[in-house]
C-alpha cells in the first residue's frame, strides 16, 4: 500500500509584547497539519510573561480548524482579554459556528470606501454623514482623541433603543473604514435632508417644517423608563467641569444650581435636531446623528435651530446656514416657522417669546462647556475666543436659578397637551 506524503499547510506567526499585551499577526492556514508548531510559536512568544490582554490580527488569516481553535482557547486560559481583529467573513463564519465569538472578542475586518467626490449631507459632533451611493449614505467619524469605534456601537445601540420607542431612525447595516476614519453605511433610497428639501421646494417649506415638529413632539411625548438613556442634565453637569477654572467655587455652584432648577423628565430627545439630521423619503421624515439620543426638558432639543439662527443674525459671517443644509434665505426662516408649529393652536408672540426664552438658555447651558473645552485645550488661546467664553458665563451666571424655576414653570404648562 503506498502512503500519500502529508503536506503541511503553511501559516506564519509573527508577535511582540509591549505595555503589558501580546500583539500577534496571523496569516496563512491554521490545521491540524501546523497546529502543534503554530502553538509553540505562540507560548514562546508568551514565554515567562503574563501579559493582561491580547490582541490577534487576523487580517491574513485564511483558514482555522478546530485544532487552531484550541491554541486561542489556551490563550484565552493565560490571558484574561483576548481580541480577534480583521477577521475575514469567511473566518468569522468558523467563529460564529465553533461559538468562539461567545469565548473571545471577535471583529470582523471592515470593507474600505472612499468618500472622493461624495456629496455632504449631514453634520453632527462626531462626524460627517456623505451620499455614498443612491441607495446609500455613509456617517464618517473623526473623534479625536477617542475610539470612534466605541462611539459607533453607543450610537447604533442608541438608534436600536430609539426606533424601539418609535424614533423613525435610520438603520445601519455596516461598518467600514474611510481612509484612516471609521464610519457606518446606511440604506437611504432616494432620501435627502430636509434642509436640503425645503431649500429645492420652498412652496413645501410649510408643509415639511410642520412634519419635523410633529415629529418632534411625539418624539417628546415619549417617557423613557428604567434609565435606558442617559439624562441631559447629568451629561451637562458633567461637562461643566471645563468651565470650573474660569469661576469661582461660588459661582460654578450657582451654575450648578440653575441647571439643578430646570425640570428632569423622563422625555426622549433626540439631541441635535435640525433640518440637517432629518431625512425625507417617500415624504416620510427619518432621523440621523442618534449619539446625542438621551432624556430630559425637551427645551434643550431647540438648542441646536436657536443657535443657528442667533448666528444668523449676530454672525452671518460663519455662514451657519451650512449646518442647517439650507440656503441664507431659507435658514432665515426654520426657527420661527418650527415655533410657531410645534405649539400649534397655542402659539401667539407671548407663548413663542416665552418658549424662545427658555430655548436661548437651554443653548446657552448646552453650548458653554464645548467653548470652554476648546478654549482649555489650545495651547495660546486666542484673546476673541476668551473673551466670548467669559461673555457666556457672565450671561449664565445672571440668571438666578429662582428665575429658572418660575420661567419652566410656565413652559410646562405651555407644553403640557
Amino acid at each position: 500500500m503506498i502512503l500519500k506524503e502529508k503536506i503541511m499547510t503553511v501559516v506564519n506567526i509573527d508577535g511582540k509584547i509591549e505595555n503589558n499585551s501580546l500583539s500577534i499577526i496571523l496569516s496563512g492556514k491554521v490545521d491540524s497539519s501546523n497546529a502543534g508548531d503554530a502553538e509553540k510559536q505562540v507560548m514562546e512568544l508568551l514565554g515567562d510573561n503574563s501579559p493582561t490582554a491580547a490582541t490577534i490580527d487576523a487580517e491574513k488569516l485564511e483558514y482555522i480548524s478546530s485544532a487552531g481553535l484550541r491554541i486561542l482557547l489556551k490563550l484565552k486560559k493565560k490571558i484574561p482579554t483576548v481580541t480577534v481583529i480583521n477577521v475575514t467573513s469567511e473566518v468569522y463564519d468558523i467563529f460564529e459556528v465553533t461559538g468562539f465569538t461567545e469565548i473571545l472578542d471577535v471583529q470582523k475586518a471592515y470593507r474600505c470606501v472612499s468618500i472622493e467626490g461624495c456629496p455632504e449631507i449631514g453634520r453632527g459632533a462626531y462626524g460627517t454623514v456623505y451620499r455614498l451611493s443612491e441607495d446609500s449614505i455613509v456617517k464618517v467619524y473623526r473623534v479625536e482623541g477617542a475610539n470612534s469605534i466605541d462611539i459607533i456601537k453607543r450610537e447604533q445601540e442608541n438608534a436600536r433603543k430609539a426606533f424601539v420607542y418609535g424614533m423613525p431612525t435610520a438603520i445601519s447595516y455596516d461598518i467600514v473604514k474611510v481612509g484612516n476614519d471609521m464610519g457606518v453605511v446606511y440604506e437611504m433610497l432616494d432620501a435627502q435632508t430636509v434642509g436640503s428639501y425645503i431649500t429645492e421646494h420652498p412652496e413645501e417649506f410649510d408643509q415639511r417644517i410642520q412634519q419635523i415638529a410633529d415629529l418632534a413632539r411625539s418624539i417628546h411625548a415619549t417617557v423613557v423608563k428604567n434609565n435606558e438613556f442617559q439624562s441631559f442634565k447629568e451629561f451637562i453637569i458633567g461637562e461643566m467641569e471645563h468651565v470650573r477654572k474660569w469661576v469661582n467655587e461660588e459661582q460654578f455652584q450657582q451654575i450648578l444650581d440653575t441647571i439643578a432648577a430646570i425640570p428632569d423628565p423622563s422625555t426622549l430627545l433626540h439631541g441635535d435636531f435640525h433640518p440637517k439630521n432629518t431625512l425625507i423619503r417617500n415624504g416620510e421624515i427619518e432621523l440621523i446623528d442618534m449619539g446625542d439620543v438621551r432624556v430630559g426638558h425637551p427645551i434643550f432639543e431647540f438648542s441646536s435651530m436657536c443657535m443657528l439662527d442667533t448666528l444668523l443674525k449676530n454672525n452671518p459671517q460663519m455662514q451657519p446656514w451650512q449646518f442647517m443644509g439650507t440656503d441664507e434665505a431659507t435658514a432665515s426662516k426654520v426657527w420661527p416657522a418650527f415655533i410657531k408649529s410645534y405649539l400649534g393652536d397655542k402659539f401667539n408672540p407671548q407663548t413663542a417669546e416665552l418658549l424662545i426664552k427658555a430655548a436661548q438658555i437651554g443653548m446657552l447651558i448646552k453650548v458653554l462647556p464645548s467653548i470652554a473645552a476648546r478654549v482649555n485645550a489650545a495651547p495660546e488661546p486666542r484673546p476673541e475666543s476668551i473673551a466670548m467664553l467669559t461673555s457666556r458665563i457672565e450671561t449664565l451666571l445672571a440668571i438666578k436659578p429662582e428665575m429658572i424655576a418660575g420661567l419652566f414653570k410656565q413652559v410646562d404648562a405651555l407644553l403640557q397637551n
